[in-house]
């Protein structure tokens, strides 16, 4: 089965890993992929535990849980991934669901912040997150220049 942070990975071979506790993400990216296929597969448990500091406070368990189970995960697109120095780094992405009772694409547009700590990289924050509607016949995001129902919204959703 392919992973469903859609890096072209099988699932076993990608996130289910980290999922699993037999290896820990190595970058940002993989860890910000890594929490997307959390919400995807509902892992609430290793939500919380890749995250530290105030936001774990903000967290609301409950809350994440009824919104994964309520849409189905169906897209992800990293725009931007970088690192600020060795122990912090930024990732900017576009995660896309779909509520079985809206005729549109939900779209989550990000930046999150990520700290290592111990050798081990966590969920910091976020400094923007907005959320829209698209259109499956609209360009993809990922500059492709298809449209999304035929690029990163994929056929097995």
């Amino acid at each position: 089965m392919s992973c469903y942070c859609k890096s072209g990975q099988e699932y076993i071979n990608c996130c289910e890993q980290f999922h699993n506790g037999s290896k820990n993400p190595s970058t940002p990216e993989e860890l910000m992929r890594s929490r997307y296929s959390a919400f995807a597969t509902i892992n609430m448990k290793y939500l919380k535990e890749t995250m530290i500091g105030e936001v774990v406070e903000e967290f609301d368990e409950e809350e994440a849980l009824a919104w994964s189970k309520s849409v189905n995960w169906v897209g992800l697109v990293v725009l931007e991934a970088k690192l600020i120095d060795p122990t912090h780094g930024v990732v900017e992405f576009e995660a896309f669901f779909k509520d079985p009772e809206e005729p549109l694409i939900g779209s989550m547009h990000e930046r999150s912040t990520f700290t290592m700590n111990d050798g081990q990289w966590f969920y910091t924050g976020r400094l923007f997150n907005e959320h829209e509607q698209v259109d499956l016949e609209d360009k993809c995001p990922c500059a492709s220049g298809k449209q999304f129902q035929k690029c990163c919204y994929g056929d097995d959703s």
